[in-house]
């Protein structure tokens, strides 16, 4: 098995690093870097897993995952996010599109160590808060899915610090319309700050640039 990790976090990395040396010893580990050796590793016939960093993909999961399972499709994928909250509409996100987990609060090790147990056993692990989401029905709501693309333009416009106003006037639509679009945005990347725009915008530059490199949550 190998385990990819896209992001920087040094804490998650660490964790799952000497985990790894002490329980499964025979798994391989690899920093994403650069697509080019990212699909070397990627293209075989191996079991292998992906641990992302939330805003990693933020924008467009959906195409990526896509494009890797082309490569191969035994890759699972585990997102994961630091902090005391836990972004239950981003965790439906992610379980539409069929990835293997979504971990909270994964720089602790009560919570992250379970979690990939579960995975790497062939098992999904979810926080109990979205699997009752899913049990009440809010899987299957507009604020769930993939962006649409007015909202991943207003995404855009957001990160590069644009007012709802200047937006509205941009789109010809009026305020409100734009507020709308920011709500469902919030859940969709599960968002938590302003910043939270710029660093999802960035993490989709610097992959499209051919860098791999994750924030440090």
């Amino acid at each position: 098995m190998k385990l990819f990790f896209a992001t920087s976090n040094y804490v998650v990395k660490g964790t799952v690093k000497e985990f790894l040396k002490q329980k499964l010893p025979q798994v391989q580990t690899f920093d994403v870097l650069k697509d080019d050796d990212f699909k070397y590793h990627l293209g075989s016939d191996s079991d292998c897993v992906i641990l992302v960093e939330k805003f990693f993909l933020g924008l467009c999961i959906q195409e990526k995952m896509t494009s890797l399972k082309g490569i191969n499709d035994k890759l699972r994928f585990v997102f994961f996010e630091t902090g005391e909250s836990c972004s239950d509409f981003f965790g439906l996100r992610v379980h539409k599109l069929g990835a293997s987990g979504f971990i909270c609060n994964a720089e602790t090790s009560e919570t992250l160590l379970p979690a990939l147990q579960k995975i790497f056993s062939g098992n999904s692990a979810y926080p109990q808060t979205v699997l009752d989401d899913i049990k009440n029905g809010l899987h299957l709501t507009r604020a769930v899915g993939e962006l649409t693309e007015t909202e991943f333009n207003v995404a855009v416009a957001l990160a590069k610090g644009k007012t709802v106003k200047e937006i509205a006037w941009d789109m010809h639509v009026t305020d409100s319309s734009v507020r709308s679009y920011i709500h469902y945005l919030r859940l969709k990347i599960g968002y938590q700050n302003p910043a939270d725009y710029a660093e999802v915008y960035r993490q989709m530059l610097d992959r499209n640039m051919g860098g791999w490199n994750g924030s440090q949550d």
